[in-house]
């Protein structure tokens, strides 16, 4: 899933809709209001909660569920919703910062894990 955010991002790049001269946008819900969208914002913001929960159980099993959780509300968002669309760059703006979120949030929730989050398959 890091891989594939990470080739979103470089598309994003070479479609002009995301670079150094157009950074993403300020959160704006009114853009993501699909159900697969909306479930991919509740799941990253869960992200302290589950860091906690394995604090308090010291064990690492909570983030891994999550870490697989995240991934499966991932690849619905990824099937349904077009990411990079030179026709609604407002939009692709803010379903780069979407995926920007779960990029991180699945970068981190691994290497607090020991694994890897490849940029490339």
């Amino acid at each position: 899933m890091h891989a594939r955010i990470c080739s979103i991002f470089r598309e994003a790049a070479k479609q002009g809709i995301f670079g150094p001269d157009l950074p993403l946008p300020g959160p704006n819900g009114r853009l993501l209001d699909s159900p697969e969208e909306r479930a991919l914002l509740l799941k990253v913001a869960w992200f302290p909660e589950v860091l906690q929960e394995c604090e308090k159980l010291l064990s690492p099993h909570p983030l891994a569920n999550y870490a697989l959780e995240l991934a499966g509300l991932f690849h619905p968002f990824y099937e349904k919703r077009r990411v990079v669309d030179r026709d609604d760059p407002e939009v692709s703006r803010a379903r780069l910062l979407l995926c920007a979120g779960v990029r991180d949030v699945i970068a981190q929730g691994l290497g607090l894990l020991g694994v890897s989050a490849p940029e490339e398959m």
